[in-house]
Parts: C-alpha cells; sequence; structure tokens
C-alpha cells in the first residue's frame, strides 16, 4: 500500500480541522474559539498567497513579498502581486555585441 505524500497529509490535516470547525458550528454551539482561530490562520494564508505562488514557483520572490506585505491589504495591491507571482517566467537574455573592425578587412 502506497503511504500518502506529505502534501497529502497536510490537505487532509486542514480539511479536518475545518469540518470540525463546521460542526460545531452547525450544532448551534456559536463560533468556537477553535473556529475563530482557524478563520484568523485562513485568513492571513489567503492573504499571504500571491509570496507563496512566487516563492514555490521560484520567481521574483522579493518584489512579490514586498508589494504583498505593503501594498497587499488593499484589493488591488493583492492582484497585483498575484499576477506578479503567476506571470510566465521568461529565460534570461543574452546580448551578442559583434564589432568589426574596418582596418582588418582591408588588407
Amino acid at each position: 500500500m502506497k503511504m500518502p505524500s506529505n502534501n497529502t497529509t497536510i490537505v487532509a490535516g486542514i480539511a479536518a480541522a475545518h469540518a470540525i470547525a463546521g460542526v460545531t458550528l452547525i450544532a448551534g454551539h456559536g463560533i468556537s474559539v477553535f473556529a475563530t482561530m482557524l478563520l484568523v490562520v485562513d485568513l492571513i494564508a489567503l492573504y499571504w498567497l500571491p509570496t507563496f505562488v512566487a516563492w514555490k514557483r521560484k520567481h521574483q520572490v522579493l518584489a512579490v513579498a514586498l508589494v504583498n506585505g505593503f501594498f497587499g491589504w488593499s484589493l488591488i495591491g493583492w492582484v497585483v502581486a498575484l499576477v506578479m507571482a503567476v506571470n510566465e517566467r521568461r529565460g534570461d537574455v543574452t546580448i551578442i555585441n559583434t564589432i568589426h573592425n574596418d582596418n582588418d578587412n582591408n588588407g
């Protein structure tokens, strides 16, 4: 039997935590401290999502983190950071400069 990967285990744990919080809320017990803490963690994770995406793609991490940190509180800044993070990476540009010397050709 194949063991689940770490990512699968993490996702299953997060799903279970959300299920417990949801059952507590549906059962009429109000919003528990656990559900409140889970909501705060979710909001923080959502806020830093563009930075995490840039880090996973190894693409403009510092720039995305700065835009996200300073301007992410506004919806526009968060969207700009997310677009920067998912924007397709462009390869390095190599500039070849050929110098022609007229004296070499004349003689």
